[in-house]
């Protein structure tokens, strides 16, 4: 049987103020201390539920992409660790805001197995992104889906 699993990473750069998730700047906190927790969450979920198949494995927030690259691969590297099985032509989705997509993040989420992105695009109005209190411009966001082309092409597309 076939499963899903989300995993969420609360921090933001911002907070939005229509967002109604769990969430938290990212400044001043102990990111390594909730990647670690959560990395002992899953280990001990993967043994009492462990999937034999996984379908579609979603990071969400929060914004994911507010991790360094370093923090990034140290939570990808746990996932599989728990969660091997993911499933020839599964999804493994993280979301990503266009202010915080980087060369060197989308590669360490292309070399760690993500090859769908889910980028937070609100709208293309400059003010309506200023009204829900985004970070990134219209532009940021072609910028984004070109760099997110330029790195892992096809594989985010």
């Amino acid at each position: 049987m076939a499963q899903s699993v989300y995993i969420h990473i609360p921090f933001c750069s911002r907070i939005c103020p229509y967002c109604d998730f769990n969430k938290y700047v990212v400044k001043g906190q102990s990111v390594e201390d909730y990647l670690h927790g959560l990395q002992q969450e899953m280990e001990r979920t993967a043994l009492q539920h462990r999937p034999e198949q996984i379908k579609t494995l979603f990071i969400g927030g929060g914004t994911p992409t507010t991790l360094t690259p370093k923090q990034m691969d140290f939570l990808l590297e746990s996932v599989y660790q728990s969660f091997p099985t993911v499933s020839e032509g599964g999804e493994f989705t993280v979301e990503a805001n266009p202010e915080s997509m980087t060369e060197e993040l989308l590669a360490v989420m292309k070399a760690g197995g993500v090859n769908r992105l889910s980028i937070g695009v609100q709208t293309f109005e400059p003010s309506l992104l200023k009204k829900l209190g985004r970070m990134h411009t219209p532009q940021e966001v072609y910028t984004g889906v070109e760099l997110a082309q330029k790195i892992a092409s096809p594989i985010f597309l």
